[in-house]
């Protein structure tokens, strides 16, 4: 991401940037190779080779990720620190460093449970760029009172039969025809640069870099499977009665010690619109600020990476 050195390099942020990118997009790994962690830290919850394919595009796996990514950095930091040891009021802990936490539309979730992983003596700000809470909700709703008025309405089927029929369907029909149209469609400029226009509210500022940028990890081997995985995990986790609501969410990560989160979204996102992620903060207005990046859409840390790092910096009051 463009934004990323400028993060890195911004004066008043912390000099240490982590990233990755949800399984199924980027160059973010289809599946964890590593069988092993020699730490014993989080990464050995995300290696398991017991745990279904799918399970590895939901939200809940994505922020076991970055939980992975955070305790290694951490591990780093310690080694570099151990030298120190021998200095005069050693025992004297320093104060646990601010992590700043961000995710981007559908990675909000991510974040915020990425938050509740990390130990609750971390400090953490959490900032969401555009958004998309709230839309699970609506989903199950719209789910439940379907089986509820099938339930009434309709004999029981047999639900085993019919997961197969789907499952053949699906493997045999609708795979195979949308991994073809997306390998026709992401290998060419056209289609990125169609999108791009569309998510930033203005054409005009698609650049050829960015449309490369998106472009070239979209060609790599397998993506197209792993999109379709990852949103089949989307569908799968909207369904799921144990799941929190997204505001059943937001309140426990606000009820974390030492835990801010701040919103920043575009005037003209037409992804995620303005109206729509008011409307889902509205009960948290005391507590979760939102600032409105003008003329700007979905991405606006892409759009205009020093606006965005300087709205961010005085988000976090740095």
């Amino acid at each position: 991401l463009p934004a990323m050195k400028a993060l890195a390099n911004a004066p008043r942020l912390p000099n240490s940037v982590v990233a990755h990118d949800a399984p199924g997009f980027g160059f973010t790994a289809r599946r964890p190779t590593a069988t092993k962690d020699d730490d014993g830290g989080p990464l050995s919850s995300w290696n398991k080779e017991d745990i279904e394919l799918e399970q590895y595009f939901t939200s809940q796996a994505s922020a076991a990720l970055g939980h992975a990514l955070w305790h290694q950095k951490t591990l780093l930091y310690q080694s570099e620190d151990d030298d120190d040891d021998d200095k005069p009021n050693s025992n004297n802990s320093p104060p646990q460093p601010v992590v700043v936490l961000m995710g981007h539309s559908m990675g909000a979730i991510t974040t915020l449970r990425m938050a509740l992983l990390l130990p609750s003596t971390v400090p953490k700000r959490i900032v969401l760029v555009a958004p998309a809470l709230g839309l699970r909700g609506k989903r199950r709703r719209r789910r439940q009172r379907q089986m509820t008025t099938s339930a009434t309405t309709q004999p029981r089927r047999n639900s085993n039969l019919f997961r197969r029929a789907n499952q053949f369907l699906t493997n045999r029909l609708v795979d195979p025809l949308a991994t073809y149209i997306l390998r026709r469609a992401v290998g060419r400029p056209g289609f990125w640069r169609a999108g791009l226009g569309v998510a930033w509210g203005d054409a005009q500022r698609v650049t050829a870099a960015d449309v490369l940028r998106f472009q070239w990890p979209a060609v790599g081997r397998g993506w197209e499977k792993g999109l379709l995985l990852f949103s089949r995990a989307q569908l799968q986790s909207s369904r799921r009665e144990d799941m929190d609501d997204d505001h059943v969410l937001l309140q426990k990560v606000l009820c974390l010690p030492n835990t801010t989160v701040d919103v920043i979204y575009g005037e003209l996102d037409p992804v995620v619109k303005p109206a729509v992620i008011q409307r889902f903060f509205q009960p948290f207005n005391e507590t979760v600020q939102l600032v409105e990046m003008p003329g700007l859409g979905h991405d606006p840390f892409e759009e205009d990476v020093p606006a965005f790092v300087e709205v961010l910096q005085k988000v976090l009051n740095y």
